[in-house]
């Protein structure tokens, strides 16, 4: 592990009411990935990378995230509540709060995937560049302009750049103020996607591509099935001899999945979670103490905490609490 001396700045957002009805109860940065909130894997992957200090920047009320955050290890945690939106460059600014540290790194909470930060840091200093942007990569070609990834690395000097009020963005105010300051903005595609979600589908999808490409069997404390498998099951699951599983999947502890139950991934299968008999579930998430009933379909579907689906019931592209 390295020790960078960047401060990192987690953008957490809010809760999002209208869209999602999880979302306005639980903002996206606490949606779990096999069995953590993504924002703790998150910071714990920033700790791993040698990063010492982090603030969270969030619309609401910080309690609801120290529940998770406190105890966290290797990692200072401070917490900035945006009264009013602030935007990226904003939320930036105001951490800082006139204490520059050496270099930061702004990103959203809500990937699956975060950008190594170790290479971020060597292509910005071999670039001499003022900001380094990280771009999403795209493998399959499908985006014509290509995104953003939600993570920037930034020299302590663009602070001057900022407004002292009010809101500023980084891609609509800030990188336009640089290119007319002739200040360097380097660009970096990453070598896979970051799996930067904001809504339920667009969770599912990045699980899916998390469980697909490179997912790290050391996100959850369970056994691979098999010595080169993509099944990891926890020791402490009870799978039915005759239940059938497909990987990518995870089964986290506690879950029994029925006799003739079949498991297509990539699908996440959380703590406690019961799938009746002769049931399906197919590209899927089902977070903790969700219940399936017999003879069930489930597929491309988010079921919430303690969510319960009837027997004989089918779910497909759906949302279910």
């Amino acid at each position: 592990m390295s020790n960078l001396n960047i401060k990192a700045i987690i953008l957490a957002g809010g809760l999002d009411f209208g869209r999602c009805r999880i979302a306005s109860r639980l903002p996206a940065a606490l949606w779990p990935i096999a069995g953590k909130p993504v924002i703790v894997r998150l910071l714990n992957h920033l700790a791993e990378q040698g990063v010492k200090q982090a603030t969270i920047c969030f619309d609401g009320d910080q309690k609801i995230f120290r529940k998770e955050l406190d105890l966290l290890e290797g990692i200072a945690i401070d917490y900035l509540t945006e009264t009013m939106p602030l935007g990226t460059a904003g939320c930036l600014r105001d951490s800082v709060n006139g204490n520059p540290e050496a270099k930061y790194y702004v990103c959203k909470a809500n990937m699956t995937s975060p950008p190594d930060v170790n290479e971020l840091y060597a292509e910005h200093c071999q670039a001499n560049a003022m900001m380094t942007v990280a771009l999403d990569h795209d493998p399959a070609g499908v985006h014509r302009a290509i995104e953003v990834a939600g993570a920037y690395l930034f020299e302590p000097d663009i602070l001057s750049l900022i407004p002292e009020t009010g809101y500023c963005d980084i891609k609509e105010k800030l990188i336009p103020t640089m290119v007319k300051a002739n200040q360097k903005v380097h660009a970096v595609k990453m070598t896979h996607s970051v799996g930067a979600f904001r809504d339920w589908s667009s969770y599912l999808d990045a699980v899916a591509d998390t469980l697909m490409n490179g997912f790290r069997h050391d996100f959850v404390k369970s056994q691979k099935d098999q010595p080169d498998s993509d099944r990891w099951i926890s020791e402490k699951a009870q799978v039915d001899s005759t239940a059938r599983l497909f990987g990518p999947v995870v089964v986290l502890e506690g879950a029994k999945i029925s006799e003739n139950a079949v498991i297509f991934g990539p699908t996440i299968i959380g703590k406690d979670v019961i799938i009746g008999r002769n049931s399906l579930v197919e590209n899927s998430v089902l977070w903790d103490r969700a219940c399936i009933g017999r003879d069930c379909e489930v597929q491309h579907c988010l079921l919430d905490y303690d969510a319960i689906l009837a027997d004989h019931k089918k779910l497909n592209n759906l949302m279910w609490h």
